[in-house]
């Protein structure tokens, strides 16, 4: 059985970028409402950049969602494929033990063995995947190799020829070529979600430039402006913003 697909739960991190920019989106409404008491001598804190500001965040976020949902696409395909590749494994080597020698049974236990070993693998993060040495990649990596040596074996004995279709070694050698693809699709996927991710995130929390420091910097003004125990700054004292 597959993984069940990555895409039923929003993580408290995710959440926690759509609420700095609404929490953003609040800020600048607000202080848009000062008129033109909200005056400040530096020009990201004017209300018009801050407002562009936040349409980048807006365009990120979605941009991240639109990368994150083929991103797990790929990785659920590319587990249904390895999911059933121990299970072919073990069925390889029972049939194998009916026609070969105890050496060439032997041999054949230590490659399924491996395989075996590899079990399910943890979805890991993207911007790991992208790197393309993961240990997520290399365990994939690992059980291909296992599984490549396994049929070269496997063609190695003549007395191996068994009835069943997804048996023969033509076919084992098919489902290994529809790997490698599935592994590409992975880390292509993989690279456009952390590239979306890392614009995102630059453009909510760069030091001194995402929307958390202007923010916390826009509220600093109004306090200066109004004093800290005005209207206009306790409307927008409580509206958080913070690094996620």
């Amino acid at each position: 059985m597959a993984d069940a697909p990555a895409t039923q739960k929003v993580s408290k991190t995710e959440s926690g970028h759509a609420r700095n920019s609404a929490n953003f989106g609040l800020l600048i409404t607000t202080v848009e409402g000062y008129g033109t008491k909200y005056n400040p001598t530096v020009p990201e804190l004017a209300v018009a950049k801050l407002k562009t500001t936040r349409t980048g965040i807006d365009s990120s976020l979605l941009a991240v969602a639109t990368a994150d949902a083929p991103y797990k696409t790929t990785v659920n395909k590319r587990q249904e494929a390895f999911d059933g590749m121990s299970q072919l494994a073990t069925r390889v080597s029972n049939a194998l033990a009916v026609v070969a020698s105890d050496r060439e049974n032997k041999d054949a236990m230590t490659l399924v063995k491996k395989i075996r070993g590899g079990g399910k693998v943890k979805i890991e993060d993207p911007a790991q995947a992208a790197k393309g040495k993961s240990t997520s990649q290399m365990s994939y990596d690992n059980r291909v190799a296992n599984f490549k040596a396994l049929v070269a074996l496997l063609g190695g004995i003549p007395t191996y020829k068994p009835n069943e279709a997804d048996l023969k070694v033509a076919a084992l050698n098919a489902y290994l070529d529809t790997l490698p693809g599935l592994g590409d699709a992975v880390n292509k996927a993989a690279v456009a979600l952390a590239k979306a991710r890392a614009n995102r995130d630059n453009l909510l929390y760069a030091k001194g430039t995402g929307a958390v420091d202007l923010g916390l910097k826009a509220k600093k003004y109004v306090k200066s402006v109004f004093g800290s125990s005005s209207p206009e700054f306790k409307s927008i004292s409580k509206i958080e913003l913070k690094k996620v």
